[in-house]
């Protein structure tokens, strides 16, 4: 790929939900507490003082698990939070991949189409082991005609916003919204996105989207363009776009924000990160980037599919410090292409991505893993068959964060 191109209860990890309605209510005056007569005011006496010492009981054991938990901030140990078995709400998870496959997507010499792959699959957590498991469904092919310079549908994130399972080109700068009609599912394109401040005629190279404060927020891989002698040429691919949810969009210079992960991690110009994943999390207020490479050293084609990274980086919104972690050993090809947050975990469990391809082999891999963001892994790297590069994820059901989302306009397979 060029350049170019503290201690506490351990519930207070997950998601907080209040008690079902009626839980606390009073029962009715008739019934179980009787109706009026010469017994009705003991009775009614007896009922008050058990109601009294159920509610006290429930002050005591109940309400904490759903009080406020810190604004999402884990309390101890995440590891040993699940250790214990936490909270899930569910055991297994829908998910769905999409693919880039480079130039692997053109489908004929005439280059009239383009083919993205997209995998359906599940995670599972075994509630004894507390480990995750995955198992791969069927593929769906999509197509689109719509492509730069004949390259196209090389598709690079995945995020149901707001009802619409959207997807990114990191060709032509297209948001396209993935519709299905009568079984079938096909290409909408929704936005196209030039790159920098987006007076230029060439589309963004988009590799990350996500939700924040209710808008979609998609970026490039945070790198300035070099030539071959290492000097910059442009910052295009440094910037951000905003687009709220009437579709009006915004853009910011992110040079700053990028160059402040690249100081936490040693990589300072001419070092670099590549970034094809990044998540705000609402839970956490902070923003939470799995890098793609990681490099002390300048740009080089060929040495570039040996940066691979096993870093996390959790940054306040302000960019002002960052918390730098590792999960798993650095296996040299691989690098983190997608992320999502495993709904319950209070955005401290993802299942994350990470794809290698080997240009003079011409070949392409991907493997899925599950893990905390304190490091621990919950699934090892698993291959995901089929020899695809993917680099798109969304999993379902939606975080109860996502309130306004329905899944059913992006998510019914």
């Amino acid at each position: 790929m060029q350049a170019g191109e503290g201690e506490g209860e351990s519930d207070s990890m997950f998601v907080n939900r209040p008690p079902p309605r009626g839980a606390f209510s009073t029962p009715s005056r008739t019934g179980a507490l009787g109706g009026s007569g010469a017994g009705g005011g003991a009775s009614r006496s007896k009922w008050t003082i058990l109601l009294v010492v159920l509610l006290i009981v429930a002050g005591i054991f109940v309400m904490p698990r759903f009080a406020g938990g810190g604004g999402g901030k884990l309390r101890g140990s995440t590891a040993s939070s699940l250790a214990e078995g936490g909270p899930f709400k569910r055991d297994t998870w829908d998910i769905l991949l999409i693919s880039d496959l480079d130039k692997k997507s053109k489908v004929d010499d005439k280059g009239k189409q383009y083919r993205s792959v997209l995998q359906a699959a599940t995670i599972t957590r075994d509630p004894v082991t507390k480990k995750f498991s995955t198992e791969f469904g069927e593929t769906t092919d999509l197509f689109s005609g719509h492509n730069e310079a004949g390259r196209g549908m090389e598709l690079s994130e995945l995020i149901n916003y707001r009802g619409s399972l959207l997807t990114v080109d990191d060709r032509t700068g297209i948001v396209f919204e993935i519709l299905e009609e009568q079984g079938e599912r096909h290409m909408a394109p929704r936005y196209i996105l030039p790159e920098g401040d987006g007076n230029l005629d060439k589309g963004m190279k988009l590799e990350w989207a996500t939700e924040k404060d209710g808008s979609l927020v998609v970026g490039s891989f945070g790198k300035e363009y070099t030539d071959n002698d290492g000097r910059i040429v442009n910052t295009n691919n440094n910037w951000i776009i905003i687009i709220d949810p009437q579709g009006v969009i915004t853009r910011q210079d992110w040079t700053k924000q990028y160059n402040t992960l690249r100081d936490a991690v040693g990589a300072t110009f001419p070092g670099y990160i590549i970034h094809e994943s990044a998540a705000w999390s609402d839970a956490l207020n902070k923003w939470v980037f799995l890098p793609r490479r990681i490099s002390s050293e300048k740009y080089d084609d060929v040495r570039d599919e040996k940066m691979g990274s096993n870093t996390i980086l959790i940054v306040d919104e302000d960019f002002r410090k960052v918390d730098v972690r590792h999960v798993g050993d650095i296996v040299e090809t691989h690098g983190f292409s997608s992320f999502k947050f495993v709904p319950g975990t209070g955005d401290q469990v993802v299942v994350a991505l990470k794809s290698e391809e080997i240009e003079e082999l011409q070949t392409q891999t991907t493997f899925i893993m599950v893990f905390t963001l304190d490091g621990e892994v919950l699934l090892e790297e698993t291959e995901i068959p089929g020899g695809f590069k993917f680099e798109g994820l969304e999993i379902f059901p939606i975080p109860a964060s996502r309130a306004d989302v329905a899944v059913a306009n992006g998510g019914n397979r």
